[in-house]
């Protein structure tokens, strides 16, 4: 076979059309030609936007330009080859020693057709994506106030798209295999359930965790929230859980930093407790333990061995008044939390929104047993449209230069406040 061609992007679009109007003769031709990188596209890209949250693994800032951009990619890249291998080691076996001229069945030639295969999955997904940006709050009424038209709707569409995406599969690996199409179908659906244990692998660096909507909304971007809820004070909103990535990479090498955003048990570990969840323990253990209970997000701001208090919504560390340029003006309030010094394991961890400061009074320090991990909060490639600009911010001794904005956030306005005589202030 010549691999030699190139593929045009106008080739590639005619690709894209006549897979969907004719993809048995187009699968051929693909095949044929043997360009790999149309397939790549279409494999890798909707599979990086997936691992978007690997951007903000173990380091709190990029530590060279473009950090943001690799983990995911590397991610992409390793899931999207080791799928199709698993796919190609089943496909070979089923085949035997039964060779064809034409179709010897290389892994090369599974590459080039088999990104083809998921294009009516894009169209979806593209689709769904601009109506999401466009009218963000719209959707999320519809799915509130039709749940059951929008679920039936949903079934009935991810049972079409899974159909149309099973024929391509089908008509994609006969180009390639000189198989019968039941054993494509179990060739494709063994690679990718194998595929799954590498992922389970994975939650032992990065765990999802849910959470309460009104924890998380002031650090959501807006569109996140309106898609959510178009009434943020409704108490939809405020049943509302928020799927988040947990990175459990970071505290097993190193303590938890100031002004870092934690996942952590709202409550003690109970160790009679029936529901497990595996989560790790920050501390010298090397190891994951199951443990039950529900998980909350708050910022670090007091750190062990500190004198703590909060006074009229003024954070004090050691008697020195703290600014908190993330605090949006929405969410801020009066609160206070009398003196306290914390232990050796503790830390206090304030809610971004602190209009909940007197429901979790009781919650407000903790213990490092009760700590799940860090909140992935990558700035890019898609935390520019999923958080809040002001997440990014980082606190300060008042009137401190450590107030202003990391060079990357120049697109934030941040304004110091003059300094006043505060109760501890020197």
């Amino acid at each position: 076979m010549d691999h030699s061609q190139r593929l045009s992007f106008g080739e590639f679009l005619k690709d894209l059309r006549l897979v969907v109007s004719s993809p048995a003769r187009r699968f051929a031709v693909i095949r044929e030609r043997g360009v790999r990188w149309g397939s790549l596209v279409l494999l890798v890209v909707p599979t990086y936007l997936g691992f978007g949250y690997l951007g903000g693994l173990y380091f709190e800032s990029d530590p060279f330009p473009g950090y943001s951009f690799v983990p995911p990619l590397i991610a992409a890249f390793a899931t999207v080859y080791l799928k199709l291998y698993l796919i190609h080691i089943f496909a070979r076996a089923f085949q035997g020693r039964k060779r064809l001229e034409s179709l010897q069945g290389s892994f090369r030639d599974l590459v080039v057709v088999f990104g083809y295969t998921g294009v009516p999955v894009i169209l979806v997904l593209m689709l769904a994506l601009t109506l999401f940006l466009l009218l963000p709050q719209e959707m999320g009424y519809f799915t509130r106030e039709y749940g059951a038209v929008g679920v039936s709707i949903m079934v009935a569409l991810s049972v079409s798209l899974f159909i149309w995406n099973l024929i391509l599969i089908v008509l994609a690996l006969r180009a390639v295999y000189a198989l019968r199409d039941l054993k494509i179908v179990a060739s494709f659906f063994l690679g990718s359930a194998l595929l799954a244990i590498p992922g389970i692998g994975t939650m032992w660096f990065v765990a999802p965790a849910k959470v309460d909507l009104e924890y998380l909304q002031p650090i959501l971007s807006a569109r996140i929230v309106r898609f959510l809820a178009s009434d943020p004070t409704s108490s939809i909103s405020k049943n509302t859980k928020i799927t988040v990535h947990i990175d459990r990479v970071a505290y097993r090498v190193r303590a938890p930093k100031r002004s870092e955003i934690i996942a952590f048990l709202r409550q003690e570990p109970d160790p009679e407790s029936k529901e497990r969840k595996r989560r790790f323990i920050y501390g010298p253990q090397w190891f994951v333990r199951w443990e039950g209970g529900e998980q909350s997000i708050g910022r670090i701001v007091g750190l062990p061995g500190e004198i703590v208090e909060v006074v009229n919504g003024r954070v004090t560390v050691n008697g020195e008044t703290w600014e908190e340029p993330y605090i949006r003006p929405e969410f801020r309030s009066d609160a206070s939390m009398p003196p306290r010094t914390l232990g050796p394991a503790e830390y206090l961890v304030l809610p971004e929104n602190r209009l909940l400061m007197d429901k979790l009074k009781d919650e407000l320090v903790v213990t490092q047993n009760r700590i799940t991990g860090r909140e992935m909060i990558p700035r890019w490639p898609l935390g520019w449209w999923s958080f809040s600009p002001t997440v990014f911010r980082r606190a300060g001794p008042l009137g401190s230069a450590r107030l202003m904005p990391d060079p990357s956030d120049q697109d934030i306005p941040l304004e110091v406040p003059p300094s006043a005589p505060g109760k501890y202030q020197k």
